[in-house]
């Protein structure tokens, strides 16, 4: 049986979403009305289903999604696939205890994910009357959950707690700093824009770990081919490594010289060539 997804008028005039490409509103409308959504706006939604849907190949959706993510419009757990949309409650709210309950059966059956704070947080904020359904659904969740303060902007959910914002706070300078004496072959950053800052952001959303960072330009500075000792090649730099498909690769060692040398000494930067490396990815 098909579902009816409420999209409000201002979405064409909204300050943020006024400002996406058209490729970006596509994407946002299509993760809004997805075949594979539900009514709590929270769902399995993996980037393939969404190429596939769309048509679309891996280099056209990368930028969209990460505008979206960017934006705090969308809120993804790559672990799981799951996909948060903030705003989702608002336009399309619970509106009984039965809906309630279907809806916290959906979540329930959610693969174990990273947002389930938020997704709280969504709750009180716009479904208040009916969280009762989602205790009892998955008390293991939100038996105990963190009271916030809400704040008045369209698509932010709600203001994080201190603890919070420390965890999630990006270090922009010590990221910067980290590629600059790492990478000594490579272009230094000068400047720390915005779109700079979203990609560390975005970045550091998934890992929370300067250690694997640190891996990152190790390796990039190792690699013969990214560091343009081979002439092949000079168009690797910060930004380009900070880009999600090309971190992946350079970290899974894609680039990494064969017979793991680099001039003649043994992984690592300049000085650094005996650092023991720590797997960079946890399960």
């Amino acid at each position: 049986m098909s579902r009816y997804v409420r999209i409000a008028t201002r979405f064409w005039n909204d300050e943020k979403t006024s400002e996406l490409t058209d490729d970006e509103k596509l994407l946002y409308l299509y993760i809004l009305t997805s075949p594979h959504s539900n009514m709590a706006g929270y769902y399995v939604l993996p980037k393939l289903y969404i190429m596939h849907d769309l048509k679309w190949s891996t280099k056209r959706f990368e930028k969209p999604f990460d505008k979206l993510l960017a934006k705090g419009l969308i809120n993804y757990c790559d672990n799981s696939s799951v996909i948060l949309i903030p705003n989702f409650l608002k336009y399309n709210p619970i509106q009984n205890h039965n809906q309630a309950k279907g809806a916290a059966k959906a979540v329930q059956e959610l693969p174990s994910n990273d947002l389930s704070s938020q997704f709280w947080r969504v709750l009180k904020r716009f479904a208040e009357p009916f969280t009762e359904p989602f205790r009892e659904a998955l008390p293991e969740r939100y038996s105990n959950p963190e009271t916030e303060t809400e704040t008045e902007t369209e698509t932010e959910t709600e203001t994080e707690t201190e603890t919070e914002k420390n965890r999630n706070h990006t270090p922009h300078q010590e990221i910067v700093k980290l590629y600059n004496e790492t990478c000594l072959t490579l272009p230094k950053v000068k400047e720390i824009n915005n779109s700079r800052k979203d990609a560390m952001r975005l970045r550091w959303q998934k890992y929370k770990d300067l250690e694997i960072f640190r891996q990152l330009f190790e390796k990039a500075e190792a690699s013969d081919f990214l560091a343009g000792r081979t002439g092949k090649w000079n168009g690797c730099n910060f930004d380009w490594l900070l880009k999600e498909a090309n971190m992946t690769k350079v970290l899974e060692g894609n680039y990494d010289n064969k017979g793991g040398t680099s001039n003649g000494k043994q992984g690592g930067t300049p000085g650094e060539w005996q650092r023991k490396e720590k797997p960079w990815y946890s399960l």
